[in-house]
């Protein structure tokens, strides 16, 4: 059985398919002078695809609730780590890393969830 797993899960990685993310919400934002950005969240997978949200005007707290959908080879898509950029024009307000290694244990099902991720390395605008 374990010989028909690793065939059935290696046949599901070179699959194309859809990785579809969800962009929720950020607070405690903010830009020089402690004004609040016009921040939007940026969502970066291998190959050079990235996609953005709309950006939300003048608020600390920006919550997007948007559903980013990149194209793709399975394999392709999940063996690198997901990165979301939190922006204020060309300034970067903060970021996180996300290892898609969850994603490939769950292979019927493809889903996964992270709530509360702290951004690091935010640059004063």
């Amino acid at each position: 059985a374990r010989h028909s797993d690793s065939v059935g899960i290696e046949r599901a990685l070179r699959t194309q398919g859809t990785l579809m993310v969800h962009v929720r919400s950020a607070q405690g934002l903010s830009i020089g002078g402690g004004y609040p950005p016009d921040a939007f969240a940026e969502v970066v997978v291998p190959d050079d695809l990235n996609r953005r949200t709309r950006a939300v005007p003048g608020t600390s707290k920006p919550n997007w609730d948007q559903t980013l959908r990149f194209e793709g080879q399975l394999g392709s898509l999940l063996k690198h780590k997901l990165e979301v950029r939190v922006l204020h024009e060309r300034s970067k307000l903060g970021e996180v890393k996300l290892s898609l290694a969850p994603l490939l244990d769950n292979l019927r099902g493809l889903s996964a969830s992270w709530d509360d991720l702290p951004l690091e390395g935010g640059e004063e605008a």
